[in-house]
């Protein structure tokens, strides 16, 4: 046999290499490796992934449900079933006789203040200019909206999820079922709550109505209530 036959079959490796994988082999491999690695790893991410996209559909379908429980949902009595401390007066007459009342001339000699000062009077003994100077400081745009201002309410949602100081963005009509109900808790649920019996009483009375029950309702401070007092 010649030499040259004899090295076809010679599987030593030179320079005293052991046998093993050539470098293109091993790096196939661990290719591969890593292949099924980062596949094993979308799969788990896309199946967490699911499971946090299911989640968050049935948390919000049960939180929107929850919602939607209160869109009926109204004030337990009239504006006008509302008692509100009104301050009390006495009246005297000079007049011996009298066939009426009415016809009496009478004098107000005495008035008697409960815890809140307050007389209450019509939406037409009302001012213009104080009507005009609350819907301006309070709600500008009360006679545009049907209950909830919206832009302001999201700028409120906005001005609690960043930190930032911004006003209220509660209504008149808003800040009118809050002081009727005396529910003032600080919470989602309340404010949600609040925010559909406006939008309801506002199908019930006019503008007109709610602001002259507000006008009359709300606290001036040092125990005065109400524009008249």
């Amino acid at each position: 046999m010649l030499k040259k036959d004899i090295n076809k079959y010679n599987t030593a490796q030179p320079s005293g290499r052991p046998m093993g994988r050539t470098d293109g082999e091993t790096a196939r491999a661990a290719g591969g490796t890593a292949h099924a690695v980062l596949t094993m790893f979308g799969k788990l991410l896309k199946t967490v992934l699911c499971i946090c996209i299911i989640t968050g559909c049935l948390v919000g379908l049960s939180v929107a449900a929850v919602i939607w429980s209160y869109h009926d949902v109204e004030m337990n009595a009239s504006l006008a079933s509302f008692k509100l401390k009104e301050s009390s007066f006495m009246y005297v007459t000079d007049s011996l006789h009298i066939d009426s009342v009415d016809n009496a001339e009478w004098t107000q000699r005495l008035r008697y203040n409960a815890e809140e000062i307050r007389t209450r009077v019509d939406f037409t003994q009302i001012p213009d200019i104080m009507k005009e100077a609350m819907i301006s400081i309070e709600d500008k745009r009360f006679y545009e909206h049907h209950g909830v201002d919206w832009k302001r309410t999201l700028g409120a949602v906005y001005g609690m999820a960043t930190g930032n100081d911004t006003a209220g963005g509660s209504t008149i009509t808003q800040q009118l079922i809050k002081n009727l109900t005396g529910e003032n808790q600080v919470s989602v649920m309340r404010k949600v709550k609040e925010i559909f019996m406006a939008l309801n009483l506002e199908k019930k009375y006019t503008k007109d109505e709610i602001l002259e029950a507000y006008l009359n309702l709300v606290n001036y401070g040092n125990g005065y209530y109400g524009v008249e007092a």
